[in-house]
Formats: structure tokens, C-alpha cells, sequence
């Protein structure tokens, strides 16, 4: 599981990466909302766009499986 939580809105927001730790980088894991299959060192490295959130106290959960 990982999570992201946003308080405050900005205005203009720029793209949010969000990156993981401790993952394997030789392994693939699996979006299980949205089917997307990431290697462990991107996850870490590059990692995940934040999609774009309107208001405040807004979240975000996306859920992995390793495969």
C-alpha cells in the first residue's frame, strides 16, 4: 500500500513524484486499480506522478502486488 495526503491546494500546483524505499529492484509490481505493471527501481528512482487532486484535505491510495 501506498498512500499520499495533501492538506493544502496550491494554485499552479506542479507535478508531485512520489517515490517508494525497500522495494526489490529486480521486481515487478502490479497496480491492482489500474493494472499497470512497475519495476521496483523506478518505483524508487523516478517514481509515480501524483494525480491531480482538486481542493483541499484530499488523498490518494494505490495498492501493489508483487508479480
Amino acid at each position: 500500500m501506498l498512500y499520499y495526503f495533501r492538506i493544502l491546494s496550491e494554485a499552479n500546483e506542479p507535478i508531485v513524484w512520489l517515490r517508494t524505499a525497500g522495494l526489490d529492484p529486480e521486481g515487478d509490481y502490479q497496480c491492482v486499480e489500474d493494472g499497470n505493471i512497475y519495476g521496483g527501481d523506478r518505483l524508487m528512482n523516478a517514481g509515480l506522478a501524483i494525480p491531480a487532486m482538486h481542493g483541499d484535505f484530499q488523498s490518494f491510495i494505490w495498492r501493489f502486488k508483487r508479480v
